[in-house]
């Protein structure tokens, strides 16, 4: 298994990669055995050391490495909050120093009006705890990136983050670059319009 995580990070898109790394983690690969093999390149390395074996999804894994590539800092998975009555809430991704926490609402588990109010409770319950908790749904990925880098980025400056000028014109850039992006994907995908009055 380790040779074929190793195929996958060397030559799938650095998303996919990354999300198929994370698949691997958790399935037992020694990510640290990877370490250890031939790394020659330096693409190879970089989407090694984005592997975290804590993404519970594909959709969580591209969040990560979205927020990552923006410019902001790497996020912790699976963090544990703890919450009345013995309860614990496991956060997909965030930042335990501000207490910001960015979770992936898959349609698979959050729509029923049943799951949608539990999110709300439990979210209403951590942002009573000081948990700022930004919600993503399926939509977000990927026509609305530059949205997501732009919220959280925000929440996490208003939060105490400090980014410095080089961090803040990097993030900037990254917007700019997702909303041409976006705009690219909206135009490609408009129907064709036929140039012939009365054609069709």
């Amino acid at each position: 298994m380790e040779r074929t995580a190793l195929d996958c990070a060397r030559w799938l898109p650095r998303t996919e990669a990354v999300a198929i790394l994370d698949q691997f983690v958790r399935r037992g690969v020694d990510l640290e055995a990877l370490w250890r093999r031939p790394l020659n390149s330096w693409r190879l390395r970089d989407t090694l050391s984005l592997a975290d074996g804590g993404a519970a999804s594909p959709r969580e894994s591209w969040l990560r490495v979205i927020l990552v590539e923006g410019g902001l800092p790497r996020p912790t998975t699976q963090i544990r909050v703890e919450l009345d009555h013995d309860r614990f809430a496991y956060l997909d991704l965030g930042w335990e120093e501000f207490k910001v926490a960015v979770e992936y609402d898959g349609q698979e588990h959050h729509t029923s009006p049943a799951d949608q109010q539990r999110d709300e409770d439990r979210r209403e319950e951590l942002r009573r705890r000081g948990w700022r908790v930004i919600a993503v749904r399926r939509d977000v990925i990927p026509g609305q990136i530059a949205d997501l880098l732009h919220h959280v980025a925000n929440a996490l400056i208003e939060c105490g983050w400090q980014p410095g000028p080089e961090r803040t014109n990097h993030i900037l850039r990254r917007i700019r670059a997702a909303r041409r992006r976006s705009r690219f994907r909206l135009t490609s995908h408009r129907p064709l319009q036929s140039s012939t009055p009365g054609a069709g």
